[in-house]
């Protein structure tokens, strides 16, 4: 009940789109300015996206998330800053702790499980994979108005802290694609065997070099 802000791990750019269906409230996003120019930038637009240009303080940006706040509306900012590119969560970008002190409402990490093995940043389809979702309440507005900066802050990056394929070797959820190496040079792009970087070539599930170094990607996202 009331007005709090969500902290998500990021972990494909979908994310918003499934966390609000679960929630029957308004949800204001904070996204990157770059995503408002390709198709997703219309949906972005119509539901009422507060633009963010990356790495740059914003005084509007935070003055559109008070608002919104004071609408009893519920708040909505990716903390890493960016996409995983290996389905480990980064820390939290400083200034996430400082927001929150400011916004001084409940904080809830809604934290994705599966959602970079159903589209890593490197790929350019959509694979079918189970996604969980583990929502946490890690501060109300009590804590906040106790807790120093660098607290919060770690209470963030506790709650965010999170390795995709760590949780994939307990679940085993199998991946219904074809295309599973499709694109992984993007991030896998020096060779292990002959250590040359930009010789590596993906097709549907393998990835191999000209040196005749080749691996599987198989049906859970694994090397074989």
């Amino acid at each position: 009940k009331g007005p709090f802000v969500f902290l998500p791990n990021h972990t494909n750019q979908w994310d918003p789109f499934i966390l609000c269906l679960p929630i029957l409230r308004p949800i204001r996003w904070v996204a990157s300015d770059a995503a408002f120019r390709d198709a997703a930038g219309v949906l972005l637009a119509m539901s009422g996206t507060i633009s963010k240009v990356k790495e740059q303080s914003d005084m509007i940006t935070i003055q559109e998330l008070k608002k919104a706040i004071s609408l009893r509306y519920v708040a909505g900012t990716f903390p890493e800053g960016t996409q995983t590119w290996d389905g480990e969560t980064a820390d939290a970008i400083p200034a996430t702790a400082k927001l929150v002190r400011f916004l001084k409402v409940p904080v809830i990490v809604p934290l994705f499980k599966g959602g970079y093995l159903t589209k890593p940043r490197w790929a350019s389809k959509i694979r079918r994979c189970r996604i969980e979702v583990y929502y946490k309440k890690i501060l109300d507005s009590d804590d906040i108005k106790t807790l120093k900066l660098p607290e919060i802050e770690q209470r963030i990056n506790d709650a965010l802290k999170y390795d995709e394929y760590e949780w994939q070797k307990e679940r085993m959820a199998p991946i219904r694609s074809n295309r599973r190496a499709e694109h992984l040079e993007l991030a896998h792009f020096t060779c292990p065997s002959c250590e040359v970087t930009g010789e590596l070539k993906s097709e549907c599930n393998l990835l191999f070099c000209s040196c005749w170094f080749l691996v599987e990607v198989d049906r859970y996202g694994f090397f074989v």
